[in-house]
């Protein structure tokens, strides 16, 4: 998988403004004692809660799945409409969606009914970023990162009622959804690009040597070799994304290019 960590050269330095510092001005009690609870529990769930993804092909999972072979290099929007047939983009929010919004340098909110979510950097911790997502002001998920070519602070999601959060934790892009850790619940080496498919997530995930596509809680057939996925730089004109209720994807199967996109039946 391409990687801005690896593929990409920063175009800045790390910012100049820093948060709180967990080894400089304590934080508040309240949210420091929260937070290792956070840190206790996610460790519990951790050893308990792992899932193996049940597998099922697009067609049983309700989906229209269509893949473009490539002579060359990589699909984008244009050869979205030449192989699918889809509308050319406008760059306009999609009906229904309900989008964070950002707030300050690096982090977003997102109110979902009565709930507000926020995610917070608050400092640094050896040689790693901290960020937590908090609901209600209360923190439920704690994440380290690095601050190189890009923020690992990637997106903030609502997906059918519930916080979807796209963190590059350790390198390795991961999503927290409704409380939980993916990539560790399902035993992933990486989860990213999550999208609200006809009120389900989607997202890319890799395990060992493939990389395979979960909707709904199920892991979908076919694997690919790879996916092309970056957060800057050249690569992330290509990574994968939904738009207008499908979701594209660059991929590698047996040695060929493909581009991928699928949409639920009704669409």
């Amino acid at each position: 998988m391409l990687s801005c960590y690896s593929k990409c050269k920063p175009g800045v330095g790390r910012p100049v403004a820093w948060d709180q510092s967990i080894r400089g001005k304590p934080v508040k009690k309240k949210i420091f004692f929260a937070i290792v609870g956070v840190i206790l529990l996610a460790s519990l769930k951790m050893l308990t809660n792992k899932k193996e993804l049940p597998v099922s092909t697009p067609a049983a999972a309700g989906l229209v799945w269509q893949e473009c072979l490539l002579a060359e290099g990589y699909g984008n929007w244009r050869q979205a409409q030449e192989c699918f047939g889809l509308p050319e983009p406008t760059g306009e929010r999609e009906d229904g969606f309900n989008y964070s919004k950002r707030v300050g340098m690096d982090n977003f909110q997102l109110k979902i009914g009565q709930d507000d979510y926020q995610t917070h950097r608050i400092g640094s911790l050896f040689s790693f970023e901290v960020y937590y997502l908090s609901r209600n002001q209360w923190p439920i998920s704690i994440q380290l990162g690095e601050f190189i070519a890009h923020s690992p602070n990637i997106g903030l999601d609502d997906v059918d009622g519930k916080a979807a959060w796209e963190f590059v934790s350790f390198d390795k892009p991961t999503i927290i959804y409704n409380g939980r850790n993916l990539r560790q619940r399902y035993n992933l080496d990486q989860a990213f690009s999550p999208y609200n498919l006809n009120g389900k997530l989607v997202f890319l995930a890799q395990q060992d040597d493939s990389y395979f596509v979960v909707y709904d809680g199920k892991r979908l057939t076919p694997d690919y070799e790879d996916v092309v996925h970056a957060y800057c730089c050249e690569a992330f004109m290509y990574s994968p994304g939904g738009r207008q209720g499908a979701y594209l994807f660059n991929t590698k199967r047996n040695g060929k290019n493909y581009f991928v996109m699928f949409a639920t039946s009704g669409k």
